[in-house]
């Protein structure tokens, strides 16, 4: 499960990359954060890993949300076609 962690943060990583040049550089600082089995490490082989992003939302207006939403749902999408699937399918 450690193998199947750091191959789905190394694509996400890249798949971040992607996003952001597509998407232009954040409105505000930010953090993404692994959590669940993908921040112990455990995270089973196609199972996509839960990131959040941690930005100060009392600085952010609408602009900055959108540009969040749309960053995660690349990420996601990205995922979505190398392979990994949601808990949610």
């Amino acid at each position: 499960s450690q193998l199947s962690t750091e191959l789905a943060f190394s694509v996400s990583r890249r798949l971040l990359e992607l996003a952001l040049n597509e998407g232009g550089p954040a409105p505000l600082p930010y953090t993404l954060l692994a959590t669940g089995d993908a921040a112990r490490g455990e995270l089973l082989a196609r199972r996509m890993p839960d990131l959040v992003f941690l930005y100060a939302d009392l600085l952010a207006g609408d602009a900055a949300a959108r540009w969040f939403r749309h960053i995660a749902d690349r990420l996601r999408d990205g995922l979505q076609l190398c392979g990994w699937v949601s808990d949610t399918e």
